[in-house]
């Protein structure tokens, strides 16, 4: 997916911003099933409701401030630079789940 937002950002062919737009929503449900799946079999019972409500917050928070950093960005830049903008905030967030859980070990 980060391959295809690069090359989307590196052209302003129509195609390849549709492609990285559809990589982009496959992995978002994808890492929503698969972060689900994880939390349910780690988290006890009488906690999970909470956890998971949590995490949905999460990935709406996420997409709500991505489309207003878009939105503000808009009017100053050209669409393929938002999009390699926005991108970096879930790789970041990634750098730090995966530092995160190192230190916690």
């Amino acid at each position: 997916m980060v391959v295809a937002l690069v090359a989307s950002a590196a052209t302003t062919n129509a195609a390849s911003l549709v492609i990285a737009a559809s990589l982009g929503f496959a992995a978002f449900a994808v890492t929503q099933v698969i972060t689900t799946a994880l939390m349910s079999a780690r988290i006890d019972p009488a906690r999970r409701g909470g956890a998971l409500g949590l995490l949905n917050l999460t990935f709406f928070v996420g997409g709500g401030v991505g489309s207003a950093i878009a939105g503000a960005l808009v009017k100053s830049m050209d669409l393929t630079e938002i999009l390699g903008i926005v991108a970096v905030f879930p790789l970041v967030a990634a750098l730090a789940a995966l530092t995160l859980g190192k230190l916690s070990r």
